[in-house]
């Protein structure tokens, strides 16, 4: 749970504008808690995708963090969901 919950705080540290810090503080939370039960209850490999909000067009950016904490690169429309 503790690479989950730094990817989100690296995540959530390079967002501009920078997210309120108790904001960020409960994001990291529920990263860790969604990722604590994927774990306790799905009975396989847990990953949470962190994205940013942008407009319609550009939809699909963000990042893949698995249960090590290890984090994939930004996927664009483009490119195939991993």
């Amino acid at each position: 749970m503790a690479g989950a919950r730094d990817s989100a705080r690296e995540f959530l540290g390079g967002l501009v504008p920078a997210l309120a810090p108790e904001t960020a503080d409960a994001v990291v939370l529920l990263v860790s808690e969604l990722v604590t039960h994927a774990l306790r209850h799905g009975g396989g490999a847990p990953e949470a995708r962190l994205a940013r909000g942008q407009p319609p067009q550009k939809r699909g950016a963000g990042r893949t963090v698995d249960q090590t904490g290890r984090v994939s690169p930004a996927r664009t429309p483009s490119s195939p969901a991993t």
